[in-house]
């Protein structure tokens, strides 16, 4: 697989994880709050981890964004005449 492709899966999977997790949070409270006979972690205890690591890796990838802005800026200023 070529990085163009392995990208296009990223994007795919990224987008489609996305709108799952947003899904979660039409169901009701009592289902989002229901603890598991196991007791494992609720949907709500869930979407908390969620949106923890995903700010985290927010964060992280902000600072890569930066980077990456200022490769542009810079390639660009070294392809214009």
């Amino acid at each position: 697989m070529n990085l163009t492709d392995y990208i296009a899966r990223i994007r795919t999977h990224l987008l489609q994880t996305h709108a799952d997790v947003i899904a979660w949070f039409a169901e009701g409270e009592h289902l989002r709050a229901y603890r598991p006979k196991d007791q494992g972690w609720a949907i709500n205890e869930i979407l908390e981890h969620i949106a923890l690591t995903s700010h985290f890796f927010g964060l992280h990838a902000e600072r890569h964004i930066r980077q990456m802005e200022e490769n542009k800026r810079e390639f660009l200023e070294l392809s214009t005449p």
